[in-house]
């Protein structure tokens, strides 16, 4: 977890005890997230940094962000990690502790990046009410996705890659199709009105 405290805390989930206080940190810490294989935890602020969980040891410092870091994701196989802040999103070799290469095209804040299971792809979510669709070997934008009619907060892929889920201030939760760019589900609160999904559609969209 992590606070305005300027600390990041480790908890037992089976014992709800603290069990490590990470608080080298300076700054006021807005996202923290683990590696997927579990060996390190990305902190951000104004910085980026990697830290163990079994030491409590900080491995890396990844500065010169254009302003708070709204979010990191690691790459599958954690070579890189990926960042947002400002309007820039920008990706990062975590054994040379280089920023690679850095990803415009966001209009206003971007709130949120995810690298997609096959790391292949990166999605990001802004403040300018798209969603970007960028290739992990060429950086480049791919698709844009428009729909939401105010922010959009944060976004996720689906285990096979193949959809993501955003969420917005306009108070929807769309669902969107990788490969085609098609929206698939406008409003998900909408269509539970209307009646249960069907187990069939929740394989679809991976609601379950």
């Amino acid at each position: 977890s992590t606070s305005i405290d300027k600390t990041i805390r480790l908890w037992d989930t089976e014992t709800g005890q603290c069990i490590r206080i990470l608080d080298e940190d300076t700054d006021y810490i807005s996202f923290a997230i683990f590696s997927p294989k579990g060996n390190m935890i990305a902190s951000a602020s104004s910085t980026i940094k990697l830290w163990s969980p079994k030491t409590g040891e900080c491995l890396s410092v990844f500065e010169r962000n254009s302003g708070v870091v709204t979010s990191v994701s690691f790459s599958p196989d954690e070579n890189y990690i990926v960042s947002s802040s400002d309007m820039d999103i920008r990706l990062w070799n975590i054994e040379k502790k280089k920023c690679k290469k850095i990803l415009r095209g966001h209009k206003d804040l971007v709130t949120d990046v995810s690298f997609s299971f096959d790391g292949k792809t990166i999605v990001s979510s802004s403040r300018d009410k798209t969603l970007r669709l960028w290739n992990m070997e060429t950086c480049k934008c791919i698709g844009i996705f428009n729909g939401h009619t105010d922010w959009v907060n944060s976004v996720s892929f689906s285990p096979d890659g193949k959809t993501f889920v955003s969420t917005s201030a306009d108070n929807t939760i769309r669902l969107w199709e990788n490969i085609s760019f098609q929206k698939i589900i406008e409003n998900i609160n909408d269509r539970f009105k209307e009646s249960p999904l069907t187990d069939e559609e929740r394989r679809k969209y991976y609601l379950e």
